[in-house]
């Protein structure tokens, strides 16, 4: 611990233990996926990933006014009237 006491003297021994296991499991990760845009020698040094609830969450609303504007779209070409199935 004497490294990382150097190396990180501000962050206690749990903070630096779990920002090495970020920074491995992040390489381990970026080697799964290969990304193809990476040129040689360079290296990813952090990767996380989101839960989809919050992919869910930030579509919500762009779906929503999307879904608005083509019903109102159609019912301007419609002639404004309700249209009987």
């Amino acid at each position: 611990m004497v490294v990382l006491d150097i190396v990180m003297p501000d962050m206690d021994g749990l903070q630096a233990l779990a920002s090495l296991r970020f920074t491995a499991l992040s390489r381990t990760r970026a080697l799964r996926l290969r990304f193809r845009w990476l040129e040689e020698g360079e290296t990813i040094h952090g990767l996380a990933g989101k839960h989809p609830i919050l992919l869910y969450q930030a579509l919500f609303l762009p779906i929503l006014l999307l879904a608005i504007a083509g019903f109102l779209l159609f019912w301007s070409f419609s002639g404004g009237t309700p249209v009987a199935v």
